[in-house]
């Protein structure tokens, strides 16, 4: 997300992958967008979960790297805005 100010907001995206107690964080997604220089566009990712299990008992959680920041416990009024859209699960061979 861009503000009025031609600031994108910091934010990076993290998934993370929960099998009972065994919990996996994948590497966190971002932008390299440049304020007031850059389009404003949809940033596409694909994650290989490799080897990890995933099975009816897996839960994938998608949530921003500040996920429950506030201004009031964390001082900082920084928007951590983003948008997700069109997930697409497929199985490997």
């Amino acid at each position: 997300m861009v503000g009025g100010t031609r600031k994108f907001d910091p934010v990076q995206v993290i998934v993370t992958i929960t099998n009972g107690s065994n919990v996996v964080d994948l590497a966190p997604i971002g932008h390299n967008f440049q304020n007031s220089v850059d389009q404003l566009s949809w940033l596409h990712a694909e994650l290989n979960l490799g080897n990890i299990t995933v099975n009816k008992d897996t839960r994938i959680t998608i949530k921003s790297n500040g996920w429950g920041e506030n201004k009031a416990n964390t001082g900082s009024s920084v928007y951590l805005r983003w948008f997700i859209d069109n997930i697409k699960l497929t199985k490997t061979k």
